[in-house]
């Protein structure tokens, strides 16, 4: 954004020297000048309030609004951030790297993964069901038309680990929900197209 200009000021510096030393006529270029100046600070706020990294609350619902992205109960910063996305995803040409950019916006430590008629976008990122939805459906909305898109994303809980029986420590007996330092790690949640 251009920083601001002070009309008045601006204006009548260019003055000819001539007309410098009339008052009257001065006064009635800077009266010009300061209207032209009241009016360019009015679209100067209205382009900050309703500007996707400047509105806050209702005019940030207002701006998800038109570009199709509800608020799905997130604070402004996390809302801003889906309406950048959708953004981007409004304008995809269905484009690998159109996908690669939402993916970008939305997930912090993601992978991407490409088969012959599918696409899979894994994340270690915490996500809720809730959530996961929500960054499927605007990866749906950039992706290639032909290939299926698959979200994998993994929770928190219950951690697994490689358990024993009771009764014979050597035989082994199944997945366990016990955490622990060996051969323990995480479920996986996958989100797919039947789950838009």
């Amino acid at each position: 954004m251009l920083p601001p200009i002070d009309h008045v000021v601006e204006g009548t510096s260019k003055v000819i020297s001539q007309y410098r030393d009339k008052p009257k006529f001065m006064t009635r270029v800077a009266c010009y000048l300061f209207m032209l100046q009241r009016i360019e600070d009015a679209f100067q706020a209205l382009s900050t309030a309703f500007n996707v990294d400047t509105a806050t609350g209702f005019r940030l619902d207002w701006v998800g609004r038109k570009v199709g992205q509800p608020r799905i109960g997130s604070d402004d910063s996390v809302y801003r951030i889906y309406i950048k996305a959708r953004i981007r995803a409004n304008r995809s040409r269905g484009k690998i790297a159109d996908l690669q950019a939402v993916a970008d916006l939305l997930l912090h430590d993601w992978a991407y993964f490409e088969g012959p008629q599918y696409i899979q976008v894994e994340t270690n990122d915490n996500l809720t069901l809730e959530g996961a939805r929500a960054v499927y459906s605007l990866l749906h909305d950039a992706k290639p038309a032909g290939p299926t898109l698959f979200l994998l994303y993994g929770t928190e809980e219950p951690e697994f680990q490689w358990g024993y029986l009771a009764a014979d420590p050597a035989l082994p007996g199944g997945l366990d929900t016990i955490a622990s330092v060996d051969l323990s790690g995480l479920f996986s949640k996958v989100i797919g197209p039947k789950d838009l």
